[in-house]
């Protein structure tokens, strides 16, 4: 991303932040329930000692029929320079 949108960014959190993912960032999914097609669209490498591939972990979890995990993604993809690359890989799969 750009310094500019990293700063802009960076200004828009505050301590309600932290506390959104600390009170809504486990929402329990249980996956038998989801009877739509499910797309992952995500970062490598993000994650933890337990789930070191976070978003391929995800997918797996939600048994995704479409994923796309690269390197090259941020976790705030829409602000980085080739934002129209994932809008346009999103709407793709919408279409279908």
């Amino acid at each position: 991303v750009s310094e500019e949108a990293l700063m802009q960014t960076v200004s828009l959190l505050g301590r309600e932040s932290a506390a959104v993912a600390a009170q809504h960032g486990f929402v329990p999914i249980d996956p038998d329930k989801i009877q739509c097609p499910v797309s992952v669209l995500g970062r490598t490498g993000l994650g933890n000692n337990n789930n070191p591939d976070l978003a391929a972990a995800l997918a797996d979890y939600l048994r995704a029929q479409e994923r796309c995990i690269r390197n090259d993604i941020s976790h705030n993809m829409m602000c980085e320079r080739n934002w129209q690359e994932h809008a346009e890989q999103i709407e793709q799969w919408c279409g279908e």
